[in-house]
């Protein structure tokens, strides 16, 4: 079974993430960075261009590594890395 930092991971899990990450990648490589995205979101309706869409997910996803990275050292534990190009070996 697959793990993570030493701990199993639930059924499936592996799977729904390498499906998520074939649908992201296969949406990426037909996006122009130019082109502009409407979407909904919390607080109302935004549209965005493809490259600030993506430049906001990647600087977006350090923030919240961070914030684990700090639960973490507070448990007494060691975080994983925090390095972006890890994520794509997943």
């Amino acid at each position: 079974a697959p793990t993570l930092l030493g701990h199993r991971l639930p059924q499936g899990l592996q799977a729904l993430w390498q499906a998520v990450a074939q649908k992201r990648r296969g949406w990426l490589e037909g996006a122009r960075p130019e082109s502009r995205v409407f979407y909904h979101h919390s607080s109302g309706s935004a549209a965005n261009r493809v490259d600030e869409i993506v430049l906001h997910f990647t600087s977006h996803t350090h923030f919240h590594r961070g914030q684990l990275a700090a639960q973490f050292r507070l448990l007494g534990l060691t975080p994983p890395s925090a390095h972006w190009i890890g994520f794509f070996r997943l």
